[in-house]
């Protein structure tokens, strides 16, 4: 009886586990036309080895003469379904305007308090530009994971285009970011 209440128990939490995770969708309906003037696309997708939850992080957007974030994007959360099958990560689409912006990453733990902040290289958005700006990934779900940056191109604006069949992967300037 007491096995049986155990199993029960498992059970229940793993169908509670599932319905815990919630999807993270590429936005849809974007394309360089449908964007105000002065604006531009970027896309970047996040990813890390491995999903977190005591020290997930998310890649914040701001201006260079801001401190204000203009996007937060999650990289490695646990409670997040992966657009990836052999890892955690997802694929953003991030429409701005023109000009230049800071990223870093930041861990959503407010009891951890990182040594060395994580910045980031800048990058530059024209009006009117589709930019693929690369991976950042992480090599594991710790705190002192470390980024590299990679051209995932091929694979990312795969799944752009499929949300996106108006955004034309030919239309979109490949500029990866350097560490």
């Amino acid at each position: 009886m007491k096995s049986l209440k155990c199993f029960l128990i498992v059970c229940c939490l793993s169908c509670l586990m599932g319905c815990a995770l919630r999807s993270y969708k590429i936005p849809t309906g974007l394309s360089a036309h449908t964007q105000p003037p002065g604006t531009g696309i970027a896309i970047i997708s996040t990813g890390a080895k491995e999903s977190s939850i005591s020290f997930a992080r998310n890649l914040v957007i701001s201006g260079t003469n801001s401190e204000k974030a203009i996007a937060s994007l999650p990289m490695d959360n646990a409670l997040l379904k992966s657009h990836f099958p052999d890892h955690s990560g997802f694929v953003h689409v991030i429409p701005l305007k023109q000009g230049v912006y800071d990223i870093s990453l930041v861990i959503l733990n407010d009891y951890y308090v990182a040594k060395n902040p994580y910045p980031l290289p800048i990058f530059e958005i024209k009006a009117g530009e589709t930019v693929y700006l690369g991976e950042v990934f992480l090599s594991s779900g710790k705190a002192d994971s470390i980024y590299e940056i990679n051209n995932q191109a091929d694979r990312d604006l795969a799944l752009v285009e499929a949300a996106n069949p108006d955004l034309n992967k030919s239309d979109v300037t490949i500029r990866v970011i350097k560490p």
